[in-house]
């Protein structure tokens, strides 16, 4: 992975660094490895964007939440390049990947909250 801003998001956040942990367990070979790292850097540019529109130092599983979800929506389109005139992605894989992803994180976040015991955190994740 190049160091760069995207690397210091991927590297300090605790999400991302669990969702890339379970990608590698099913895959263990050297292209994997490249696809697990453009999985962890496209979930780390989304978090960057979420902390630009936002203006405070967020984490992935700060913006997970069901009450972000047009906040995430939006930012995704942002990242995908989403012409509001025309209705069309300048990369539309890249928001199918980031639904994806960011779908798998939620459900790490649920399962996480299930075995502490967190309710409250379940409840919000949807």
């Amino acid at each position: 992975m190049q160091d760069d801003e995207v690397t210091n998001v991927v590297r300090n956040d605790i999400l991302i660094l669990t969702s890339g942990e379970k990608l590698l367990k099913v895959g263990k070979e050297q292209h994997n490895r490249h696809f697990i790292s453009q999985k962890m850097r496209e979930l780390g540019r989304f978090v960057l964007k979420v902390q630009e529109i936002e203006k405070e130092e967020l984490s992935l599983q700060d913006t997970i939440y069901a009450s972000r979800f047009l906040k995430n929506v939006n930012t995704v389109k942002y990242l995908a390049g989403f012409d509001e005139e025309n209705e069309t992605y300048r990369i539309p894989t890249l928001a199918l990947k980031l639904g994806t992803s960011l779908k798998k994180c939620a459900k790490i976040v649920k399962a996480q909250a299930l075995l502490k015991g967190d309710i409250s955190k379940k409840k919000r994740c949807g």
